[in-house]
């Protein structure tokens, strides 16, 4: 291993990575052995990618906080890690390190209160 490699274990729901100029590789989870080393361009794209879908996510729940329909936002999320998917691949990234989009609105929603996206009161059921 490179001695500047640090190694994190990381859940497949911690798909943040916290990093200062360091290389790092991860685990997904003890059940699963996937050791990755990160290169410095790999990791610059990551933590920029990261501040671009906080940044992304906070605007649009601000922009949408009146709309309580979540499909329009869900369709954007989608999109959105779609991109990301492919460009980390462009990258050599493993899909299991790019930011989570849900998972990053999710936390935003939680801050404000509301809770995670939910579909279930989106339509009214007719008998």
């Amino acid at each position: 291993a490179h001695p500047q490699v640090k190694r994190l274990d990381h859940s497949l729901t911690a798909n943040t990575i916290r990093t200062s100029d360091n290389i790092y590789s991860f685990d997904q989870t003890p059940e699963m052995k996937n050791t990755f080393e990160f290169n410095p361009s790999q990791l610059r794209w990551l933590q920029e990618k990261q501040k671009l879908v906080d940044s992304e996510m906070e605007r649009i729940e601000r922009e949408t906080a009146g709309n309580h329909n979540d499909w329009t936002n869900w369709n954007l999320a989608y999109g959105f890690q779609a991109k990301l998917y492919a460009d980390a691949q462009s990258m050599k990234i493993p899909q299991s390190a790019v930011p989570n989009v849900t998972a990053t609105w999710n936390a935003i929603r939680n801050r404000a209160g509301k809770g995670p996206v939910s579909f279930q009161d989106e339509f009214p059921v007719h008998e």
